[in-house]
C-alpha cells in the first residue's frame, strides 16, 4: 500500500490518490549552502512511522536561477525499531534490555 507523507493534513500520511511518488508534496527542507557543496534535512514530526515499513524520499535541486534540476536524487531505506533476532536473544532479564536500549538507544 503506498503511503504519502504530507504535513498540511491531520494525520499526515495519506494513501488516497497516492499511487506514484509524484502524488507526494515536495518538502522545503532546512538546508546549508557553502561555496562548492550543500547539505539539507527534514525533521518529520510525526511519530506514526510503522516499523519494518520501506520509505522512499526523493530530492531535487534548484539553481540560483529559480531552474529546477530534471535529476532527482532517491534514497529508500526500512524504518525498523526491532531488536535484531541475534541480539534478542541474549536478553534474559530486565537489566539486560536497559543495558541493551541505553547502548544501542536513540543517541
Amino acid at each position: 500500500q503506498n503511503k504519502c507523507y504530507d504535513p498540511s493534513l491531520n494525520p499526515p500520511w495519506k494513501t488516497a490518490g497516492c499511487s506514484s511518488d509524484n502524488d507526494a508534496p515536495w518538502l522545503t527542507p532546512q538546508t546549508d549552502i557553502w561555496d562548492s557543496s550543500a547539505t539539507w534535512s527534514y525533521a518529520v514530526q510525526d511519530s506514526t512511522w510503522t516499523s519494518g515499513a520501506h520509505f522512499r524520499v526523493r530530492t531535487r535541486s534548484m539553481d540560483k536561477y529559480g531552474n529546477w534540476d530534471v535529476t532527482y536524487g532517491t534514497a529508500t531505506f526500512q524504518f525498523d525499531t526491532e531488536i535484531p533476532d541475534e541480539q534478542a536473544e541474549k536478553i534474559q532479564t530486565v537489566g539486560q534490555a536497559i543495558d541493551y536500549i541505553t547502548t544501542h538507544g536513540k543517541k
